[in-house]
């Protein structure tokens, strides 16, 4: 694939098509989800023990940790999330970065500093650069 954002597109839809394999068919990763593979673009998305989408085939790589978050790599970027039911109820004050993604509810964790310039306090919050924003956009529809 010579072009990372056809490879995206195609991705986008690769669990739909029924375009993909499992990483490894014998062995779920945690939470009874298993790690896919997109055919064309080798990308990786996350599917449900009953075929259900959880994250589309638009990861380098992907792993589900003990704790329950999700590791990606996105276009050279890691990120650590959460996936959520639908029915979550986002904190109203909070460093996380909530959004609802269609049939998940995604929930990132900090992953910048900053100072606030009234009080001086130190805090953290999600980096919103350019790949992180894609990122929320694709993940923001319903995809399967």
């Amino acid at each position: 694939m010579n072009n990372s954002n056809d490879a995206l597109q195609i991705g986008l839809t690769s669990i739909e098509r029924n375009d993909y394999h499992l990483f490894k068919p014998d062995c779920r990763a945690r939470y009874g989800s298993y790690v896919v593979i997109d055919n064309n673009t080798g990308l990786r998305g996350l599917l449900s023990e009953d075929n259900k989408e959880i994250l589309p085939c638009i990861f380098d790589d992907i792993d589900v940790t003990m704790s329950g978050f999700v590791e990606v790599h996105f276009k050279g970027s890691y990120f650590e999330f959460m996936i959520l039911s639908k029915d979550y109820k986002p904190k109203s004050r909070s460093e996380r970065y909530d959004f609802n993604g269609g049939i998940w509810y995604y929930s990132f964790e900090p992953n910048e500093e900053y100072r606030d310039e009234k009080t001086g306090k130190v805090g953290a919050r999600v980096r919103l650069d350019e790949t992180t924003q894609l990122l929320i956009s694709l993940l923001s529809v319903r995809h399967a």
